[in-house]
C-alpha cells in the first residue's frame, strides 16, 4: 500500500506541475484583463497577485525538493482557492446589500475549482469535509443576503440565484465524490488484480517467475515472431543437497541460486523457475553464440562463491517452435553438457 501511495504521489507531481503554469498564466491573464476592463475588485487585487506568486514559488520549489514541499503544496492550494472563492461571494453579497442587486458572475466562472481541487488533491473523507463546510458558509450568506437586503422587486430573483447556487454546489460535491469513489474502487480492484497476477505468476519459494509465466513469456515471443533463446540449468546432485543436509538446506539452495541467477543476467532477461532444481533463463534478442557468452559470465561470477556445481542446455527460437520444443532441445543439450562435464559454481546453503 505505501507503495501505491508513493506511485501516486508520483503521478500528482507530474500533473502538478504544468497545472502550475497555467495557473500562473491564468491568474496573470484574468487579473490583467480586469484591471484593463475595469472590472477589478479588492478581492481579485489582493489574491491574484499572491497566486501567481504562490504557484511560481511552488514550481520552484517541486524542481528542487519534489516530495519535500509536495505535501506542503496541497494544503496551502486548497485553503487559498477556498478562501478566495468565499471571498468573492462575502464580497459581493456585501456590495448587494444595500441596493437588493446580487451579482455572482465571477463566482460561477470559478466555482468548479472550489471542489475540484480537494477532491483531486485529498482522501475522499477530507475532501468532502471541506466541500461541505465551504458549502454552509455559501448558504449562510446566501441567507444572509436574504434578510438584510431591501425586499423590492429583486428578491424573487436574488432568492432564485441563492437556491440555485446551493443546489449548483451540492451537485458539485455530489458529482466529483463520486467520481473519486470510482476511481478509488477501481484503483482497488486493480491492486487486487496485480496481487493476483503476481501470485499467480511468481513462484513462491524462490520469489522469482513460475512455470505458468516462463510458458506466457515464451508463447507472447514465439506468436510475435522475436528471436531469442533459452537457457535451462539445473543444480548437480541436487538430490544429495536434500539427503544429505535436508530438504530445508534444499530449499535453501534453490532460494539462493534463483536470487543469484535473477541479479546477473541481463535487465531484459527473464529468469524462472521451470520445476524441483530447474530453471530457465529466458534472452530476448540473443543468439546461441551469444547466449553461450552469458553462461560463462555465471560461471565466472558463480565460481567465486563456495559451491555446488550446476549445468545448463541451450536452445533458440526457429520458426516452428513451440514453448514444449523448445523445452526439449534445451532438455537434450542440457544432458548432452551433463554426460561430458560437471562443475559450474552455484552457491550452497552455506
Amino acid at each position: 500500500m505505501h507503495d501505491t501511495e508513493m506511485f501516486l504521489d508520483e503521478i500528482k507531481i507530474k500533473i502538478y506541475k504544468p497545472a502550475l503554469y497555467i495557473g500562473v498564466l491564468t491568474c496573470l491573464g484574468v487579473w490583467v484583463g480586469d484591471n484593463l476592463t475595469n472590472n477589478s475588485n479588492i478581492i481579485s487585487n489582493i489574491f491574484l497577485p499572491f497566486f501567481i506568486l504562490f504557484f511560481s514559488v511552488f514550481i520552484f520549489a517541486l524542481k528542487k525538493g519534489g516530495k519535500k514541499y509536495f505535501e506542503l503544496f496541497e494544503i496551502l492550494s486548497i485553503c487559498l482557492v477556498s478562501l478566495y472563492m468565499v471571498s468573492i461571494y462575502a464580497n459581493e453579497i456585501v456590495i448587494g446589500i444595500p441596493t437588493g442587486i446580487l451579482n455572482i458572475n465571477k463566482y460561477y466562472l470559478w466555482m468548479a475549482t472550489l471542489y475540484v481541487t480537494p477532491f483531486v488533491m485529498l482522501k475522499p473523507r477530507h475532501a468532502l469535509i471541506i466541500s461541505a463546510s465551504v458549502l454552509l458558509i455559501i448558504s449562510a450568506l446566501g441567507v444572509t443576503f436574504l434578510v438584510l437586503s431591501p425586499k423590492d422587486e429583486n428578491l424573487v430573483h436574488n432568492a432564485d440565484t441563492i437556491i440555485q447556487t446551493f443546489l449548483s454546489n451540492v451537485f458539485y460535491i455530489s458529482l466529483f465524490s463520486t467520481i473519486l469513489h470510482l476511481k478509488n474502487k477501481m484503483q482497488e480492484v486493480e491492486i487486487r488484480s496485480n496481487i493476483m497476477h503476481s501470485i499467480a505468476h511468481t513462484d513462491m519459494l524462490t520469489g522469482i517467475n513460475n512455470r505458468r509465466m516462463l510458458n506466457e513469456l515464451m508463447d507472447t515471443l514465439i506468436h510475435q515472431q522475436k528471436p531469442f533463446s533459452i537457457v535451462l540449468t539445473d543444480i548437480d546432485n541436487f538430490k544429495k543437497i536434500n539427503d544429505t543436509q535436508g530438504h530445508i538446506a534444499g530449499d535453501q539452495v534453490l532460494a539462493s541460486f534463483g536470487q543469484e541467477l535473477q541479479k546477473n543476467v541481463r535487465e531484459n532477461d527473464i529468469v524462472g523457475r521451470w520445476g524441483g532444481d530447474e530453471f530457465i533463463v529466458i534472452c530476448p534478442s540473443l543468439s546461441e553464440g551469444q547466449t553461450h557468452q552469458l553462461i560463462l559470465r555465471l560461471k565466472n561470477k558463480f565460481t567465486e562463491i563456495d559451491c555446488a556445481s550446476f549445468s545448463f542446455g541451450i536452445a533458440v527460437f526457429k520458426h516452428g517452435d513451440t514453448p514444449e520444443l523448445l523445452i526439449k532441445r534445451a532438455d537434450s543439450s542440457l544432458y548432452e553438457q551433463k554426460k561430458q562435464t560437471q562443475g559450474w559454481a552455484v552457491i550452497t546453503s552455506q
